[in-house]
């Protein structure tokens, strides 16, 4: 009985080590690939080829009002420096996440690009804020049906 308690736990060490040893692995080929790219998410490197005011086009045609934010210590908007109407775009219209971005520069090429982010989401913001403030009724359209008016 001893015996078998013993090779229990012997089992269960080796599986333990193993196991360990398996997420050291993944874990520092992650590291590595990071280390080589220099970027912690790959969708980032399509700010190089963005244009906002195509986007910001495609997205009227969508009916999407979202404003286009970046993560930093917390989300910010760029483009909206006043906390009040950082709130109000936010509640009432939301805000898309550049995939990405973050406060941690990891090579001299991430922040190249987390540049690039910025000026891309300045742009666009300042287009969506531009069509907005012509059309007051977006905000109670928004909170009703979250529809663009015909113009």
């Amino acid at each position: 009985m001893k015996y078998l308690l013993n090779h229990k736990i012997v089992i269960i060490c080796m599986l333990v080590i193993v196991l360990t040893a398996f997420l050291l692995l993944i874990t520092n080929s992650d590291r590595r690939e990071l280390k080589a790219t220099g970027l912690p998410n790959p969708e980032l490197r399509k700010m190089e080829n963005a244009n906002a005011e195509n986007d910001f086009r495609e997205a009227i045609t969508n009916h999407d009002l979202r404003f286009v934010g970046m993560m930093e210590l917390s989300l910010i908007i760029p483009g909206v420096e006043d906390l009040e109407k950082y709130k109000l775009y936010r509640k009432h219209f939301g805000v898309r996440v550049i995939a990405g971005t973050s406060d941690v520069i990891i090579s001299e090429e991430h922040r190249r690009l987390q540049d690039l982010a910025y000026n891309y989401a300045l742009q666009y913001n300042k287009l969506l804020i531009k069509y907005i403030d012509g059309h007051p009724e977006l905000f109670k359209n928004n909170i009703e049906s979250n529809a663009i008016p015909n113009k």
